[in-house]
C-alpha cells in the first residue's frame, strides 16, 4: 500500500513536533526567549574547541604509593593484634614495614597473625630481635597503583560534577595521569583548590591524654588536635568514616540561620554509628576532616537516624564546597596540575565558523543534486534531509550532548549520506517502472520493499562502527560517533517513514508515469 496509515503519520508528526521543540532553541538568541526556552541548557552544549574553556592535565602521585599501603596495613595489623592482647610497635621506613613485638611470649602468635591471609607481602622474622618485617610485592605494588589511580579518577570525576560544570570531559592518560576539558571556563582557581583538597572524614571517640599515655588505645599514634583552646586525644580507630556517607548537601540551621552541611550515612554507616553512640553516652566525639577536628560534640544520646549536621562558622560557599567534597569522596592519592591552558573564543569562533561552512556547502550541493536529478521526488527527499537536521540537533540538545568539531564532521557526513536511502529507493522504483510489468502505485511499493534490506544492512554496519567507536573511543572521537549515530537513526526515519508519506500524499489511482522516470 503506497498510503501510510493515519496512526503511522501521528506517529512522525509527534517525532518532528519533539525534535523542532528541543531545536528551536539552538536557532533563536536566548535572551529573547520567553520560559523554559531562555535557559542555556535548552541549547546544544559546545565543546573545548568551539566555545574554548580550561585545559588541565592532572598527575596522581603514585610514587610513595609503596609506602602508603604498608602504612595502611600497618594500622590494619596493629589492631588486630591489640584485639589479641599483643602490644607491638609498627614502623613504616624505607618501603618496609616492622613489627617489634614488646612480650617475647607474644612473638610466636604475632608472627602467626600477620603471616595469615598476608600473600601481598614477604614476612621476615627475626626472633632474637622480636621483629617481623613484611616487604610488598611488585605484583601487589602495582595491582594497589591501577585501583589507586582508577578510584582517584572517579572522584576527581563526582567532585568536578558536583561543582556544576557543564558537560566536562574527564580521561585517564597514561599510567597516572587525568586530563581534564572544561568548556566555558575561565577562572580555575576554586576548582584547582576544591580538586587538591583530601576530604578525608571520619568520626573518632575522644579519650584523655592519661589513657593514651598508658597505652590503652589500639597504639601510641592517636590523633593529637585542638578545639579552641582544649587539646583533644582521638582514638585511631574510627567510628565510621566518609566512605559511608550516602548524601551530604548545603542546608541552613533552624536555629540562627547559618549555613551548615547536612549528612546521611547509609545503612551500614547508620548501624555502626547508633550501635557506638549507645554504648558511649556521655563521652565526646569528634568529627575529623583531612586531620583537623570540624567539632567535638558530647554524646547524649544513641544516634539512631544515621543522619545530622556539621556546624563550623561556615560561609555559604564553604558549606557548599564542604558538601560536594564529602559527597564525591576523599582522594585515595595526592594529585598536583601538571598543565594548564586556556582555549581562546576567537579558536572557538574559527572552528565553529569552518563547520557551519562545511556543513552549509554539503547541504547546498545535495539538495541541488536532488532537487536536479529526481525532480519532485528529489524535493520530498530534501525536505526529508532539513527534518534530519532539525532531529539530529535536537537528539543531541536532549540528550545533553557535547557538540565538537568532530561532532561537527558527524553532522557533514550525515549530510551526505543521508539521502543515501532514497536514491536506492528512487533507483529501485525506476527500475521497476521502466520494466512497465507494474504500475506506478506497484512500483512505489516494490522500490521500497526490494531497498529495505539493503538500506537496513548498509546503516547497521555503520551504526555498529560507530557504538564501537563510541566505547573504545575517547573525547573527541566519541564525540563524531555520538553524532553519526544519531544522523543515521534520523536519517532512516526520515528516508522510510517521513519521504514516504509525503509520496503517499501525491500518488493517486490515475497517476500513470513517476517523476523520476
Amino acid at each position: 500500500m503506497v498510503q501510510i496509515s493515519k496512526w503511522s503519520m501521528g506517529f512522525v508528526a509527534l517525532v518532528l513536533l519533539v525534535g523542532s521543540y528541543f531545536a528551536l532553541p539552538n536557532a533563536l538568541v536566548p535572551a529573547k526567549m520567553p520560559g523554559l526556552l531562555a535557559t542555556p541548557k535548552n541549547a546544544v552544549t559546545l565543546g573545548l574547541d568551539l566555545q574554548g574553556g580550561a585545559y588541565l592535565v592532572l598527575g596522581v602521585e603514585v610514587e610513595n604509593a609503596r609506602g602508603d599501603y604498608l602504612d595502611g596495613l600497618r594500622g590494619f595489623l596493629a589492631r588486630e593484634l591489640f584485639k589479641e592482647g599483643i602490644r607491638a610497635r609498627g614502623v613504616v621506613e624505607n618501603e618496609v614495614l616492622t613489627f617489634r613485638i614488646t612480650r617475647p611470649e607474644d612473638f610466636d602468635e604475632a608472627a602467626r597473625l600477620i603471616r595469615n591471609g598476608r600473600a601481598e607481602a614477604a614476612v621476615e622474622a627475626n626472633k632474637d630481635a622480636r621483629t617481623l618485617t613484611l616487604t610488598l610485592s611488585d605484583e601487589a605494588l602495582a595491582t594497589h597503583v591501577e585501583s589507586l589511580v582508577s578510584k582517584t579518577v572517579e572522584v576527581v570525576r563526582r567532585r568536578v560534577d558536583g561543582f556544576g560544570l557543564t558537560e566536562p570531559s574527564i580521561q585517564r592518560q597514561g599510567e597516572n595521569r587525568i586530563v581534564l576539558q572544561l568548556p566555558g571556563v575561565r577562572d580555575t582557581e576554586s576548582l584547582k583548590s576544591g580538586l587538591l583538597k583530601t576530604a578525608e572524614m571520619a568520626f573518632r571517640l575522644v579519650t584523655d591524654s592519661s589513657a593514651a599515655s598508658a597505652e590503652e588505645v589500639p597504639f601510641d599514634e592517636s590523633i593529637a588536635d585542638n578545639v579552641g583552646s582544649l587539646p583533644l586525644w582521638l582514638e585511631l580507630d574510627p567510628i565510621v568514616t566518609g566512605e559511608h556517607l550516602q548524601d551530604a548537601r548545603l542546608s541552613y540551621s533552624q536555629q540562627d540561620g547559618q549555613p551548615e552541611v547536612f549528612f546521611r550515612f547509609d545503612g551500614r554507616g547508620a548501624s555502626l554509628f547508633a550501635e557506638v553512640t549507645a554504648n558511649n553516652v556521655g563521652r565526646p566525639f569528634a568529627i575529623v576532616l583531612d586531620g583537623k577536628i570540624i567539632s567535638a560534640p558530647t554524646i547524649r544520646s544513641a544516634i539512631t537516624g544515621g543522619q545530622g549536621v556539621i556546624t563550623g562558622g561556615f560561609s555559604t560557599a564553604q558549606a557548599n564546597e564542604l558538601a560536594v567534597l564529602l559527597k564525591a569522596g576523599a582522594l585515595p592519592a595526592q594529585i598536583n596540575f601538571l598543565e594548564e591552558r586556556t582555549v581562546g573564543a576567537s579558536l572557538g569562533a574559527d572552528s565553529i565558523q569552518a563547520g557551519v561552512i562545511a556543513c552549509v556547502l554539503g547541504l547546498i550541493f545535495v539538495l541541488i543534486f536532488m532537487g536536479a536529478y529526481y525532480g519532485l521526488f528529489g524535493i520530498f527527499a530534501n525536505v526529508a534531509l532539513l527534518a534530519n537536521l532539525i532531529l539530529l540537533i535536537g537528539a543531541l540538545t536532549a540528550l545533553g550532548a557535547t557538540l565538537t568539531l568532530p561532532g561537527i564532521a558527524g553532522i557533514v557526513l550525515t549530510v551526505g549520506m543521508a539521502v543515501d536511502a532514497n536514491v536506492l529507493i528512487f533507483e529501485r522504483m525506476r527500475e521497476v517502472f521502466r520494466s512497465g510489468s507494474l504500475s506506478v502505485g506497484k512500483a512505489i511499493e516494490k522500490g521500497y520493499k526490494e531497498a529495505l534490506s539493503t538500506i537496513l544492512d548498509a546503516n547497521l554496519t555503520t551504526l555498529i562502527a560507530a557504538i564501537l567507536l563510541f566505547v573504545f573511543g575517547s573525547g573527541p572521537v566519541r564525540g563524531f560517533a555520538v553524532t553519526l549515530s544519531l544522523g543515521i537513526i534520523s536519517s532512516m526515519f526520515c528516508a522510510l517513514l517521513l519521504t514516504r508519506m509525503f509520496i503517499g500524499w501525491w500518488w493517486s489511482p490515475n497517476r500513470k508515469t513517476l517523476p523520476i522516470a
